[in-house]
């Protein structure tokens, strides 16, 4: 079998259906549960500290293309990280506690790494170095300090990676598909807070996964156990000036890091095996293709919260009111804005339009809807659905393409997409993430299969901050129930695929939890 034969099989195979589940364990082995935080023995420990004097946009402010850029030095470089992969807060109840990070995670479970290639920076190191954010304690682990013949003086590199094990030991097979999505919800958390200081971001496609994870010294199986390895997602560029041309990399950055003699520590004391979860990663590794040019699209919103508190208060809501779940047309339009559009995407278009279950929105019958995020889905998606779908356009903008297909209560089927999981029929709206799937696939290879996941995840990340600085919560649900999306839709073929479901209405706040500030100034 091919590379992409082996990832549609698996995609088949990791689905849920009513009859059955995805494989996994059964049941939650609490004596081999993972450490969700990573460190590096051997490395130096650098404190992050606020600045007395720090102060954050309003969210709307991060919308507008005005902002002045902040200066590159360790204060700014805490402040990145603290509002995107830092911790949101601390919750306690009957002697257990838990962290929450300001990044989405599946489960909590938070797959997720982050490290930075930096230039000198001072306070973190004289020379070009490689760091790797702690967020237990908002500090960064100096793993390499090299010289290096290329400035960088204009930004840093920024690399996602996963740690595959902390998914499956809860998810079994389907948890390749979770570390992609959180990697999506990381790439976004990092470029909201990459805006709040004025920061501008893009993603290279240049360097191969084989590369990235050489340079990061993830190769070296030494430093980590066997079914604890961590794999490159994806990297980026951040800088304070606008990007007019593709960001060029050169080899020479790399040339002198040399080995890396940190060790990973131990998450588990025992593991359990998913062979499958290995073969899909060797099956989606990305080679080094060109760069493309992909400047931000921005929306400007209306919220007047500011941008800090909006990251920090924003949670996976447990569970929906259905007696307070309705919410004004132009609100509706709000949150839409934000996700109808590309959110600097991996490619030169979007591959993701949204079925929307619409439940209780003022002056919109309830019912199924499709926003069209890439306007060449429209025809391809119309020819293959249901004949009898009325396409009725309900707002036809240059950001906003919404139609409706049915009216009618589809709350049933919203709940039934999601595991059978009130939440998803007691919100306003539930949402499925429609993806360009077979012939995609075909033409870019099996590793944009990950890709796809990362542009459902920045969606979702962004769905949940826009519902947050409204006064609303929001939820991701990857149930994966796929095919009942597709039965409601009356595909076909396999040129749509539901890779993600969302629901978005007003949670229900459980009073026993208490909160706590997860970090000291």
């Amino acid at each position: 079998m091919t590379n992409l034969e082996r990832v549609l099989t698996y995609h088949e195979q990791s689905k849920h259906s009513p009859s059955r589940y995805a494989a996994s364990l059964g049941y939650m082995d609490w004596d081999t549960q993972p450490d969700p935080f990573r460190s590096y023995s051997g490395a130096k420990e650098i404190d992050l500290h606020f600045p007395n004097d720090e102060k954050t946009p309003t969210y709307s402010e991060l919308f507008l293309d005005n902002a002045t850029a902040s200066e590159i030095n360790i204060e700014t470089i805490s402040q990145f990280f603290r509002y995107s992969l830092g911790l949101a807060a601390i919750k306690s109840f009957g002697g257990n506690s838990w962290a929450l990070r300001c990044n989405a995670s599946s489960g909590n479970l938070q797959p997720s790494e982050a490290y930075a290639i930096l230039p000198i920076v001072e306070g973190i190191s004289n020379s070009a170095s490689i760091v790797h954010y702690a967020p237990k304690n908002h500090k960064l682990e100096l793993l390499k300090s090299y010289s290096s013949e290329v400035s960088l003086n204009s930004g840093f590199f920024v690399v996602i990676s996963s740690i595959a094990w902390r998914e499956v030991w809860k998810y079994g097979e389907r948890a390749f598909r979770y570390c992609q999505l959180d990697a999506g919800h990381a790439y976004r958390a990092l470029q909201i807070s990459a805006r709040m200081l004025g920061w501008h971001t893009q993603m290279l496609h240049s360097i191969s996964d084989e590369k990235l994870d050489s340079i990061l010294g993830f190769d070296v199986k030494e430093r980590f156990h066997d079914k604890e390895e961590e794999h490159s997602e994806l990297i980026f560029f951040v800088s304070g000036t606008k990007f007019s041309e593709e960001i060029r990399i050169d080899e020479k950055l790399f040339e002198n890091i040399g080995l890396m003699d940190s060790v990973a520590n131990r998450l588990s004391s025992a593991h359990h095996d998913w062979p499958i979860v290995e073969s899909i990663y060797r099956d989606c590794k990305k080679p080094a293709i060109e760069d493309s040019n992909k400047k931000e699209d921005l929306t400007q919103k209306i919220s007047s919260k500011n941008s800090a508190e909006v990251v920090l208060t924003r949670r996976s809501a447990q569970q929906m009111n259905p007696n307070e779940r309705t919410m004004s047309k132009e609100l509706f339009f709000e949150i839409l804005n934000g996700v109808s559009h590309d959110l600097e995407g991996m490619d030169s278009e979007s591959h993701v339009s949204l079925l929307i279950f619409i439940h209780g929105v003022k002056d919109i019958e309830a019912g199924l809807y499709v926003v069209i995020r890439n306007r060449k889905h429209f025809e391809s998606m119309s020819l293959d659905s249901d004949d009898n779908f009325e396409w009725q356009p309900i707002a036809n903008s240059k950001k906003i393409l919404l139609y409706r297909l049915k009216s009618g209560d589809f709350k049933y089927f919203a709940k039934a997409s999601s595991c059978n999981q009130d939440i998803a029929s007691d919100g306003t709206f539930s949402i499925s993430m429609l993806c360009e799937f077979d012939t995609l696939l075909a033409d870019k290879g099996a590793w944009y299969y990950k890709y796809l996941y990362y542009e459902c995840g920045q969606i979702g990340q962004q769905l949940y901050l826009d519902s947050t600085a409204n006064g609303y919560s929001a939820t991701g649900i990857g149930c994966f129930l796929d095919d009942i999306i597709h039965q409601v839709m009356g595909f076909k073929s396999k040129q749509f695929q539901v890779l993600y479901n969302f629901t978005v209405g007003s949670a229900v706040l459980d009073s026993r939890l208490q909160t706590i500030s997860p970090y000291k100034n």
